[in-house]
């Protein structure tokens, strides 16, 4: 139903807008990098700018969808923009150990980019089932069924209308039968 759509809609972002350039969102990152790994560098310093560019794309991607906001829920918005942040954490580490492969800060960062980048799968898993469970929930409240219509209809007796109607019935019984 339209009330329950509108007053529970920033929960559900399996719902994306119409416009079809966000349709094809979740390809934008995936893309970028398997296409930027189609060029070798030949130098260390190309790999740190190589890694480098991917990165910052990727926190780019996290501004454009905190910017425009494609899904219309705030948490899925959060961790898409999540996602690629840590996306971007762990191409950088590799930037940085490209230029210096004996840095503990670029461990550290990919190793936090990857913990990061599964926290937030399970969390996206965690907000997937707390959609489903609110979306079944609606639904299922506004959502006639068989019995309710027969219920209303007078047909499994409980309705006011059906018991008046059978009251009804029997006090046009009962004057029949006293004028015979």
């Amino acid at each position: 139903p339209q009330a329950v759509r509108r007053r529970f809609a920033f929960l559900f972002a399996g719902y994306r807008r119409k416009e079809k350039i966000w349709v094809t969102l979740p390809t934008w990152s995936p893309t970028v990098i398997i296409v930027a790994l189609f060029f070798q560098p030949s130098e260390s310093s190309d790999c740190v700018i190589q890694f480098s560019t991917m990165a910052g794309i990727q926190f780019i991607f996290a501004l454009i969808l905190l910017g425009f906001r494609p899904y219309r829920s705030l948490p899925a918005n959060v961790l898409a923009a999540t996602s690629n942040t840590c996306i971007g954490m762990v191409l950088l580490g590799s930037a940085l150990l490209a230029e210096n492969p004996e840095s503990h800060w670029a461990v550290l960062f990919m190793l936090r980019g990857v913990q990061a980048q599964m926290a937030v799968t399970c969390m996206r898993l965690v907000w997937v089932g707390i959609q489903f469970m609110l979306e079944f929930k609606y639904i299922k409240d506004e959502t006639p069924t068989i019995t309710d219509h027969e219920w209303e209809a007078g047909f499994l007796g409980g309705s006011k209308e059906a018991e008046n109607q059978k009251k009804q019935k029997r006090s046009e019984e009962r004057r029949v039968g006293k004028k015979c």
